[in-house]
């Protein structure tokens, strides 16, 4: 016994013809009917399928996660790197060499000249020139440093910089000219 719901029996069933442009977007084109469940479960069961494999797909959230990135890298500059699972994750040609020490020498050169500095007071610059640092020359970018802020600075150093902002803001004070004058000026030449 089948009880129909607008002119359709229960073993008709309407879901959306849909064209799959990637396994993560579908596009409905438009409501037809099924004669039976059969079409509806073999979508289900490829949808079912083709998140098991997006589940089992390795994809490395960061450069730690993959065993040889250089080699990797050099694969892709190379145009050897379609096999490779993360390759949209690795940089273009355009991205810096990996195993061209000229390109890290120059770097090293233009922080010592001062062009590139790390830090506001260029102390780090100076300490690269008295020598200090590694025998390689590079600067350790996790090594210790002067913290950083107002904070931090010793109390004396704190007091000395606001005498001195003060100082500055009475001399602007002392060369501003009155509100009431000002005002003045501006309305007599707006009457010409």
């Amino acid at each position: 016994m089948s009880s129909r719901v607008n002119g359709l029996s229960d073993s008709w069933t309407i879901i959306p013809r849909y064209v799959v442009l990637s396994p993560f977007i579908h596009v409905n084109l438009d409501y037809g009917p099924l004669c039976d469940g059969s079409v509806k479960n073999e979508l289900k069961k490829s949808g079912e399928v083709d998140a098991a494999v997006f589940r089992q797909q390795y994809i490395p959230q960061t450069l730690e996660q993959v065993n040889n990135a250089e080699r990797d890298a050099e694969k892709l500059r190379s145009g050897q790197g379609d096999d490779l699972v993360y390759r949209d994750l690795l940089a273009d040609k355009a991205g810096p060499q990996v195993s061209g020490e000229p390109g890290i020498e120059e770097e090293r050169e233009s922080d010592k000249c001062g062009s590139i500095s790390g830090s506001e007071d260029g102390s780090e610059s100076e300490a690269e020139e008295a020598g200090e640092g590694d025998a390689t020359g590079a600067a350790d970018p996790f090594a210790k440093k002067k913290p950083r802020g107002k904070t931090f600075e010793d109390k004396e150093a704190k007091r000395q910089h606001k005498r001195q902002v003060k100082e500055e803001k009475r001399e602007q004070r002392a060369k501003k000219m009155p509100k009431h004058i000002k005002k003045r000026l501006v309305n007599t030449t707006k009457r010409r």
